[in-house]
């Protein structure tokens, strides 16, 4: 909603920013992943499964980045169809 009130801007200058936005929510998701994974093994050693739900899992981007970076670790992400992975803000 941001960039539309900023004037003059192209649609492809509004769709590099949305990218480089969903890029960097990407990389922070899965930095804090990776973080939290490194914690969580150390108390519970095995191959864990990973889950995501609510909007950000419908994001073929974001779920894409997390399954490159979950198979790099060897374990797996569990995501429910994306019909199902609703976003409550609105509630």
């Amino acid at each position: 909603y941001t960039i539309n009130k900023i004037p003059k801007l192209t649609e492809q200058i509004k769709a590099d920013i949305c990218a480089s936005l969903q890029y960097t929510i990407s990389k922070i998701i899965v930095y804090k992943l990776e973080v939290a994974l490194k914690h969580f093994m150390l108390m519970y050693p095995g191959n864990p499964n990973v889950v995501i739900a609510g909007g950000v899992a419908a994001n073929q981007y974001i779920r894409q980045h997390l399954t490159d970076f979950l198979k790099s670790k060897n374990l797996n992400l569990v995501v429910a169809p994306i019909h199902l992975c609703t976003d409550n803000a609105v509630m």
